[in-house]
Protein backbone atom coordinates (compact mmCIF):
# COMPACT_ATOMS: atom_id res chain seq x y z
CA UNK A 1 0.00 0.00 0.00
CA UNK A 2 2.68 2.47 0.82
CA UNK A 3 4.05 1.81 -2.05
CA UNK A 4 1.50 2.29 -3.90
CA UNK A 5 0.46 5.79 -2.85
CA UNK A 6 4.35 6.77 -3.07
CA UNK A 7 4.07 6.08 -6.99
CA UNK A 8 0.96 7.84 -7.29
CA UNK A 9 2.44 10.99 -5.80
CA UNK A 10 5.48 10.46 -8.04
CA UNK A 11 2.88 10.13 -10.96
CA UNK A 12 0.78 13.44 -10.26
CA UNK A 13 4.48 15.30 -9.66
CA UNK A 14 4.99 14.46 -12.74
CA UNK A 15 1.87 15.06 -14.02
CA UNK A 16 1.88 18.65 -12.67
CA UNK A 17 5.20 19.36 -14.70
CA UNK A 18 4.47 17.84 -18.18
CA UNK A 19 1.06 18.40 -18.25
CA UNK A 20 -0.59 21.42 -16.53
CA UNK A 21 1.04 24.52 -13.57
CA UNK A 22 -1.42 22.94 -11.21
CA UNK A 23 -2.98 20.02 -9.92
CA UNK A 24 -6.49 21.72 -10.69
CA UNK A 25 -5.84 21.02 -14.39
CA UNK A 26 -5.80 17.29 -14.04
CA UNK A 27 -8.06 14.67 -13.18
CA UNK A 28 -7.58 11.59 -11.48
CA UNK A 29 -9.56 8.13 -11.99
CA UNK A 30 -8.91 4.71 -10.27
CA UNK A 31 -10.19 1.77 -11.19
CA UNK A 32 -9.32 -1.29 -9.16
CA UNK A 33 -5.39 -0.94 -9.25
CA UNK A 34 -4.96 1.57 -11.96
CA UNK A 35 -4.60 5.32 -11.92
CA UNK A 36 -5.08 7.58 -14.50
CA UNK A 37 -4.25 11.47 -14.60
CA UNK A 38 -5.27 13.68 -17.80
CA UNK A 39 -7.02 16.52 -18.47
CA UNK A 40 -10.88 16.43 -18.89
CA UNK A 41 -11.08 17.16 -22.26
CA UNK A 42 -9.33 13.37 -22.87
CA UNK A 43 -12.10 11.83 -20.41
CA UNK A 44 -14.05 10.00 -22.42
CA UNK A 45 -11.08 8.02 -24.25
CA UNK A 46 -9.36 7.42 -20.28
CA UNK A 47 -13.08 5.94 -19.69
CA UNK A 48 -13.04 3.90 -22.68
CA UNK A 49 -9.42 2.38 -21.92
CA UNK A 50 -10.81 1.76 -18.20
CA UNK A 51 -13.29 -0.38 -19.85
CA UNK A 52 -10.19 -2.61 -21.98
CA UNK A 53 -7.91 -2.89 -18.92
CA UNK A 54 -9.27 -6.23 -17.78
CA UNK A 55 -9.28 -8.14 -21.45
CA UNK A 56 -5.63 -6.51 -21.92
CA UNK A 57 -4.26 -7.71 -18.98
CA UNK A 58 -5.91 -10.96 -19.15
CA UNK A 59 -4.32 -11.02 -23.04
CA UNK A 60 -0.65 -10.38 -21.61
CA UNK A 61 -0.99 -12.60 -18.84
CA UNK A 62 -2.07 -15.48 -21.48
CA UNK A 63 0.96 -14.56 -23.65
CA UNK A 64 3.34 -14.42 -21.43
CA UNK A 65 2.42 -16.63 -18.31
CA UNK A 66 2.65 -13.56 -15.77
CA UNK A 67 1.05 -12.34 -13.48
CA UNK A 68 -0.45 -8.89 -14.27
CA UNK A 69 -2.26 -7.36 -10.92
CA UNK A 70 0.29 -4.71 -10.14
CA UNK A 71 -0.29 -0.86 -9.77
CA UNK A 72 -0.34 1.09 -12.92
CA UNK A 73 0.13 4.76 -13.46
CA UNK A 74 -1.24 5.75 -16.49
CA UNK A 75 -0.44 9.94 -17.27
CA UNK A 76 -2.42 10.49 -20.70
CA UNK A 77 -1.13 13.89 -22.87
CA UNK A 78 -3.24 15.69 -24.81
CA UNK A 79 -1.04 16.76 -27.33
CA UNK A 80 2.23 16.45 -28.81
CA UNK A 81 4.02 19.51 -27.28
CA UNK A 82 3.38 18.57 -22.99
CA UNK A 83 4.46 14.61 -24.12
CA UNK A 84 7.70 15.66 -25.95
CA UNK A 85 8.52 17.88 -22.73
CA UNK A 86 8.74 14.44 -20.97
CA UNK A 87 10.72 12.23 -23.39
CA UNK A 88 12.20 14.25 -26.22
CA UNK A 89 12.16 11.42 -28.07
CA UNK A 90 10.20 12.66 -31.57
CA UNK A 91 9.61 8.86 -32.96
CA UNK A 92 7.22 7.02 -30.10
CA UNK A 93 4.01 7.85 -28.79
CA UNK A 94 3.98 6.52 -25.76
CA UNK A 95 6.74 4.93 -23.42
CA UNK A 96 6.73 3.11 -20.18
CA UNK A 97 8.57 3.78 -16.92
CA UNK A 98 8.70 0.32 -15.21
CA UNK A 99 10.50 1.90 -11.91
CA UNK A 100 6.91 4.06 -11.38
CA UNK A 101 4.77 1.55 -12.99
CA UNK A 102 4.04 4.20 -15.11
CA UNK A 103 2.86 4.35 -19.02
CA UNK A 104 2.93 7.91 -20.56
CA UNK A 105 0.51 8.19 -23.70
CA UNK A 106 0.53 10.80 -26.51
CA UNK A 107 -3.19 10.68 -27.32
CA UNK A 108 -2.88 13.05 -30.02
CA UNK A 109 -1.22 10.66 -32.38
CA UNK A 110 -3.72 8.10 -32.01
CA UNK A 111 -6.03 10.87 -34.06
CA UNK A 112 -3.51 11.56 -36.99
CA UNK A 113 -1.28 8.05 -37.17
CA UNK A 114 -2.66 4.63 -37.83
CA UNK A 115 -2.00 3.53 -34.28
CA UNK A 116 -4.26 1.44 -32.28
CA UNK A 117 -4.43 2.87 -28.78
CA UNK A 118 -5.57 -0.35 -27.33
CA UNK A 119 -2.35 -2.79 -29.09
CA UNK A 120 -0.40 0.47 -27.71
CA UNK A 121 -1.62 0.07 -24.12
CA UNK A 122 -1.00 -3.90 -23.86
CA UNK A 123 2.65 -3.01 -25.80
CA UNK A 124 3.92 -0.58 -22.74
CA UNK A 125 1.80 -2.84 -20.11
CA UNK A 126 3.98 -5.65 -20.87
CA UNK A 127 7.23 -3.89 -20.55
CA UNK A 128 6.03 -2.97 -16.94
CA UNK A 129 4.85 -6.97 -16.11
CA UNK A 130 7.91 -7.84 -17.67
CA UNK A 131 9.99 -5.72 -15.05
CA UNK A 132 7.90 -6.06 -12.81
CA UNK A 133 8.96 -9.62 -12.13
CA UNK A 134 12.42 -9.72 -14.02
CA UNK A 135 15.26 -7.35 -12.13
CA UNK A 136 16.48 -4.94 -15.04
CA UNK A 137 20.19 -6.54 -15.15
CA UNK A 138 18.43 -9.26 -16.34
CA UNK A 139 16.37 -8.28 -18.92
CA UNK A 140 17.96 -7.47 -22.24
CA UNK A 141 15.97 -4.62 -23.94
CA UNK A 142 16.41 -6.64 -26.69
CA UNK A 143 14.10 -9.39 -25.10
CA UNK A 144 12.39 -6.83 -23.18
CA UNK A 145 11.24 -5.06 -26.74
CA UNK A 146 10.79 -8.05 -28.52
CA UNK A 147 8.33 -9.72 -26.34
CA UNK A 148 6.03 -6.44 -25.75
CA UNK A 149 5.92 -6.81 -29.61
CA UNK A 150 5.47 -10.28 -29.62
CA UNK A 151 2.78 -9.78 -27.37
CA UNK A 152 1.03 -7.04 -28.59
CA UNK A 153 1.98 -7.56 -32.59
CA UNK A 154 3.25 -3.53 -32.87
CA UNK A 155 5.64 -0.79 -31.44
CA UNK A 156 4.89 3.01 -30.19
CA UNK A 157 7.27 4.41 -33.19
CA UNK A 158 5.67 6.91 -34.98
CA UNK A 159 5.62 6.59 -38.66
CA UNK A 160 8.25 3.53 -38.80
CA UNK A 161 10.43 2.98 -41.48
CA UNK A 162 8.29 1.21 -44.19
CA UNK A 163 11.53 0.33 -46.60
CA UNK A 164 11.85 -3.10 -44.90
CA UNK A 165 15.16 -1.80 -42.93
CA UNK A 166 15.29 -5.07 -41.49
CA UNK A 167 16.10 -7.41 -45.01
CA UNK A 168 18.36 -4.17 -46.60
CA UNK A 169 20.64 -4.57 -43.02
CA UNK A 170 20.90 -8.60 -43.66
CA UNK A 171 21.50 -7.90 -47.28
CA UNK A 172 24.00 -5.42 -47.16
CA UNK A 173 25.40 -6.51 -43.42
CA UNK A 174 24.68 -3.91 -41.21
CA UNK A 175 22.58 -5.95 -38.76
CA UNK A 176 23.06 -4.68 -35.50
CA UNK A 177 24.67 -7.40 -32.50
CA UNK A 178 22.31 -8.27 -29.75
CA UNK A 179 24.69 -7.50 -27.49
CA UNK A 180 24.78 -3.89 -28.69
CA UNK A 181 21.04 -3.85 -27.59
CA UNK A 182 21.08 -4.90 -24.28
CA UNK A 183 21.00 -1.66 -22.74
CA UNK A 184 19.84 0.64 -24.94
CA UNK A 185 18.67 1.24 -28.67
CA UNK A 186 20.56 3.69 -31.03
CA UNK A 187 18.87 7.35 -31.19
CA UNK A 188 18.81 7.83 -34.81
CA UNK A 189 15.61 6.91 -36.71
CA UNK A 190 16.68 3.94 -38.94
CA UNK A 191 18.87 2.59 -36.20
CA UNK A 192 15.90 2.82 -33.39
CA UNK A 193 13.22 1.46 -35.87
CA UNK A 194 16.20 -1.39 -37.01
CA UNK A 195 16.92 -2.25 -33.24
CA UNK A 196 13.29 -2.80 -32.87
CA UNK A 197 12.49 -4.64 -35.99
CA UNK A 198 15.69 -7.28 -34.80
CA UNK A 199 14.29 -7.65 -31.63
CA UNK A 200 10.92 -8.47 -33.10
CA UNK A 201 12.06 -10.85 -35.36
CA UNK A 202 14.24 -12.84 -32.55
CA UNK A 203 11.49 -13.48 -30.69
CA UNK A 204 9.10 -14.28 -33.35
CA UNK A 205 12.47 -16.66 -35.14
CA UNK A 206 12.16 -18.12 -31.38
CA UNK A 207 8.58 -19.32 -31.20
CA UNK A 208 8.77 -20.41 -35.58
CA UNK A 209 11.49 -23.21 -33.91
CA UNK A 210 10.67 -23.60 -30.61
CA UNK A 211 6.50 -23.16 -29.85
CA UNK A 212 5.42 -20.44 -28.14
CA UNK A 213 5.41 -22.43 -24.74
CA UNK A 214 9.27 -22.24 -24.65
CA UNK A 215 9.17 -18.42 -25.08
CA UNK A 216 6.66 -18.73 -21.74
CA UNK A 217 9.11 -20.81 -20.09
CA UNK A 218 12.52 -18.71 -20.62
CA UNK A 219 10.13 -15.99 -18.90
CA UNK A 220 9.32 -17.98 -16.47
CA UNK A 221 12.79 -18.80 -15.41
CA UNK A 222 13.85 -15.06 -15.99
CA UNK A 223 11.43 -14.20 -13.26
CA UNK A 224 12.77 -16.80 -10.78
CA UNK A 225 16.02 -15.41 -11.07
CA UNK A 226 17.61 -16.63 -14.12
CA UNK A 227 20.14 -14.60 -16.44
CA UNK A 228 18.78 -15.06 -20.41
CA UNK A 229 22.13 -17.49 -21.08
CA UNK A 230 20.66 -19.99 -18.36
CA UNK A 231 17.18 -19.63 -19.27
CA UNK A 232 18.13 -20.06 -22.74
CA UNK A 233 20.42 -23.22 -22.25
CA UNK A 234 17.72 -24.72 -19.84
CA UNK A 235 14.62 -24.54 -22.58
CA UNK A 236 16.04 -24.86 -25.79
CA UNK A 237 20.06 -26.07 -25.00
CA UNK A 238 21.59 -22.32 -26.62
CA UNK A 239 23.18 -19.51 -25.66
CA UNK A 240 22.48 -15.85 -26.64
CA UNK A 241 25.42 -16.29 -29.27
CA UNK A 242 23.96 -19.54 -30.48
CA UNK A 243 20.47 -17.90 -30.80
CA UNK A 244 22.54 -14.77 -32.82
CA UNK A 245 24.08 -17.06 -35.01
CA UNK A 246 20.82 -19.62 -36.15
CA UNK A 247 18.74 -16.66 -36.19
CA UNK A 248 20.86 -14.56 -38.77
CA UNK A 249 21.20 -17.91 -40.32
CA UNK A 250 17.75 -17.70 -40.99
CA UNK A 251 17.42 -14.30 -41.90
CA UNK A 252 20.68 -14.84 -44.44
CA UNK A 253 18.36 -17.81 -46.23
CA UNK A 254 15.40 -15.85 -46.32
CA UNK A 255 15.93 -12.38 -47.43
CA UNK A 256 18.81 -13.92 -50.13
CA UNK A 257 18.01 -13.85 -53.88
CA UNK A 258 16.26 -17.47 -53.21
CA UNK A 259 14.66 -16.85 -50.31
CA UNK A 260 13.34 -13.54 -51.73
CA UNK A 261 12.15 -15.72 -54.91
CA UNK A 262 10.97 -17.95 -53.32
CA UNK A 263 8.68 -15.94 -50.84
CA UNK A 264 7.75 -14.08 -53.77
CA UNK A 265 6.63 -16.51 -55.94
CA UNK A 266 3.14 -16.06 -56.92
CA UNK A 267 3.71 -12.45 -57.55
CA UNK A 268 6.51 -13.11 -59.78
CA UNK A 269 4.68 -15.46 -61.98
CA UNK A 270 1.66 -13.14 -61.95
CA UNK A 271 3.98 -10.67 -63.05
CA UNK A 272 5.77 -13.13 -65.73
CA UNK A 273 1.98 -13.86 -67.00
CA UNK A 274 1.19 -10.27 -67.74
CA UNK A 275 4.30 -9.62 -69.21
CA UNK A 276 3.61 -12.47 -70.95
CA UNK A 277 -0.30 -11.77 -72.30
CA UNK A 278 1.65 -8.22 -72.83
CA UNK A 279 3.70 -9.42 -75.42
CA UNK A 280 1.56 -11.79 -76.91
CA UNK A 281 -1.50 -8.75 -77.09
CA UNK A 282 1.29 -6.77 -79.22
CA UNK A 283 2.42 -9.68 -81.77
CA UNK A 284 -1.09 -10.68 -82.73
CA UNK A 285 -1.44 -7.01 -83.68
CA UNK A 286 1.46 -6.56 -85.67
CA UNK A 287 0.33 -9.94 -86.63
CA UNK A 288 -3.15 -8.81 -87.97
CA UNK A 289 -1.54 -5.50 -89.41
CA UNK A 290 1.23 -7.05 -91.38
CA UNK A 291 -1.77 -9.77 -93.05
CA UNK A 292 -3.90 -6.68 -93.69
CA UNK A 293 -1.45 -4.95 -95.34
CA UNK A 294 -0.59 -8.09 -97.15
CA UNK A 295 -4.11 -8.61 -97.97
CA UNK A 296 -4.44 -4.90 -99.26
CA UNK A 297 -1.24 -5.63 -100.91
CA UNK A 298 -2.48 -8.27 -103.04
CA UNK A 299 -5.93 -6.61 -103.78
CA UNK A 300 -3.68 -3.46 -105.30
CA UNK A 301 -2.09 -6.00 -107.64
CA UNK A 302 -4.50 -7.54 -108.40
CA UNK A 303 -6.56 -4.41 -110.34
CA UNK A 304 -3.47 -3.25 -110.86
CA UNK A 305 -3.53 -6.71 -113.62
CA UNK A 306 -7.34 -6.00 -114.49
CA UNK A 307 -6.59 -2.30 -115.62
CA UNK A 308 -3.28 -3.83 -117.53
CA UNK A 309 -5.31 -6.52 -119.17
CA UNK A 310 -8.04 -4.39 -119.84
CA UNK A 311 -6.07 -1.93 -121.79
CA UNK A 312 -5.05 -4.39 -123.58
CA UNK A 313 -7.55 -5.23 -125.15
CA UNK A 314 -9.28 -2.24 -125.85
CA UNK A 315 -5.78 -1.55 -128.13
CA UNK A 316 -6.03 -1.70 -131.77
Amino acid sequence: MIRKIAIIAYAIVIAIVIIGDSSSALDKLIKDDVTFLFQEENRLAVEDIVGRIPVIKQKIGSRTGLDTDIPIIFIIHKDRGSFLESTKNEMVAAYAVPEENTVVIDLSQMRVHPINLELIIIHELTHLVLHHHIGRSRLPKWFDEGVSEWVSGINEIIAPDKSDVLRRSVIGGTVIPLYRLSAEFPGDRRGFSLAYEESRSVIEFMEREHGEDKIRSIIARMSNGEDINSALRNEITVSVADLERLWLKDLDIRYSWIGYLSNNIIWILFAFGAVVIVIGFIRFRWRLKNYKDDDEDAEIAMLERMYENDESKSDP
